[in-house]
């Protein structure tokens, strides 16, 4: 999964639609919808996107499991106490396997350096 698809599961979870999210950002429905389809995505426009989608820019960064997918496309993440607008629950989740992430890549650079 590319971020434009990640991206577009967080449209779909907020209930929008490129439409939607491309005029919250000033943009033109092809416009963002072409810069979805690129194969990487410059931080600038990352760092709109997910202003426009009220989540925190690390979320589109965070590679998922499959069936974190259909959570996040099945689930509409809007919790009216999270500052982002989304389920408490799935950041706290995302937060722990990138912690998980980053301490494996700890222990195999330590045993890289033995």
């Amino acid at each position: 999964m590319n971020i434009g698809d990640k991206v577009k599961l967080f449209i779909k979870s907020k209930g929008l639609t490129i439409t939607n999210l491309a005029r919250t950002m000033g943009k033109t429905p092809v416009s963002l919808s072409m810069l979805l389809k690129q194969e990487s995505i410059g931080s600038k426009h990352l760092e709109e996107i997910a202003k426009a989608l009220h989540v925190p820019l690390y979320m589109l960064f965070i590679p998922l499991e499959e069936e974190e997918e259909e959570e996040i496309s099945s689930e509409t993440l809007q919790d009216p106490q999270s500052e982002y607008g989304q389920s408490k629950d799935l950041i706290i989740k995302a937060q722990r396997k990138e912690i998980e992430r980053l301490n494996k890549l700890v222990e195999d650079l330590k045993k890289a350096i033995r």
